[in-house]
């Protein structure tokens, strides 16, 4: 009997153990699109250069958000255009430009949170 209380006790931990870690998954982020941020997405999104639309993705780049808009996949050296939560363009990526933005490789250092278009 207190074998079995053993093993029933063991399989629980188990159980949660297993809950714990697989649970540290990322979670989507919260977060506020600005204003200026949206209109410029409204934009993107009527200029679109390819059959299928260009995506805006949130990233967060030196522990600030920003958006990069990229061009579509129709083109093969497009460049993404990237702004910070003010509408500040802070720099272009991809292309013949490179992935380089302020000194740091943008794939690199930048970490991917979601696509807000389409």
């Amino acid at each position: 009997m207190l074998r079995i209380k053993r093993e029933s006790m063991n399989l629980r931990l188990l159980i949660i153990l297993i809950a714990i870690f697989t649970c540290g998954c990322k979670k989507d982020v919260q977060h506020t699109i600005p204003d200026c941020i949206q209109e410029k997405v409204i934009i993107h999104s009527s200029s679109d250069v390819c059959d299928e639309p260009g995506k805006v993705a949130l990233w967060i780049f030196h522990d600030e958000f920003v958006y990069v808009f990229y061009q579509g996949d129709c083109l093969i050296d497009a460049i993404a255009q990237v702004y910070n939560e003010s509408c500040e363009l802070i720099g272009s990526i991809g292309g013949w430009l490179g992935n380089e933005l302020n000194g740091d490789d943008f794939y690199q250092i930048g970490e991917f949170q979601k696509y807000i278009y389409p």
